[in-house]
Order: structure tokens, then sequence, then C-alpha cells
């Protein structure tokens, strides 16, 4: 279940919505995933993924689940959902999306804190964005490698 309304959204930058992702993903922990294993938009137990965070519930049809972030399936999904979303979804960057959901999806980003940081440092640099977000961040999961 998201806590972002689409009126927070709407006032979100890039930057904004990097640092949202990001917090997101470090308090999360893990990746959402179905329960066959899946990454997922929304995922068992109450998780969501780096685009599923800043889908707000009232926007979010499960209908998304399969289709990648910045595909014609889900933009169009997307349009047909709510075009004011579609809008600023695209006024955000599909590929930006796509590229924090390919960090979600990756299983290595999870190894640890600084794994996670690393990918995210790739696509903060990709679209010039700082990461001053980062300070303080930890998995809220037992480090393997103790970082």
């Amino acid at each position: 279940m998201s806590n972002l309304t689409y009126t927070q959204l709407r006032s979100m930058n890039r930057q904004e919505v990097f640092d949202y992702v990001t917090e997101h993903l470090f308090r999360q922990g893990e990746a959402s995933r179905s329960v066959d294993g899946l990454c997922s938009y929304r995922g068992d137990a109450g998780k969501e993924c780096a685009v599923g965070c800043i889908i707000p519930d009232k926007h979010y049809r499960k209908d998304l689940e399969g289709l990648s972030a910045c595909g014609s399936s889900f933009i169009h999904k997307i349009e047909e959902i709510s075009p004011p979303l579609h809008k600023k979804m695209k006024s955000i960057g599909f590929n930006f999306l796509r590229d924090l959901q390919c960090v979600h999806d990756m299983g290595l980003s999870w190894k640890d804190t600084r794994s996670l940081k690393e990918r995210l440092k790739v696509v903060a640099r990709d679209y010039n964005l700082n990461t001053d977000v980062f300070k303080g961040l930890r998995l809220r999961k037992k480090e393997t490698n103790g970082i």
C-alpha cells in the first residue's frame, strides 16, 4: 500500500522522486515479489517496487503486474487508468523509472547497503542527481558482510 498520494507526487521533481524511491527501497530492505517469486509493483506482504511505491493506491491496478515500467503496454495502461498520472510519469521520465526499476529487480542490488547504493549512484549519475539522500541509509535487514 503506497503512502504517496497523487497530490504529493504531482509536486515532486525527478530529484525528489529519486530520494523518495531510495528511502523506500532502503526502508523496505528487499525486493517486492509476488507469492510466486516474480518482481511486482505490489508484492507479497505489502512490499512495493521502485515504481510501485510512486503509484498512488487510487491508481494501482493488478493488471499493471508483469508490464515493464517503460514498456508501451505499461505506458498505455497508466494513461488509461489516469491521464494525469501518465503525464506526471512522462515528465519524470519513463526511462528514469525503468532504470530505478532495474535497480530494484537486480538481485545483486539487495546483497548489502554498499551494493544498493552503488547501483543507485549509477542512476543518479546518468540523470545528474545528487546522492545526499544516502547519508545514514542502511538496508533494513541483516547485512551479509558487516557494512
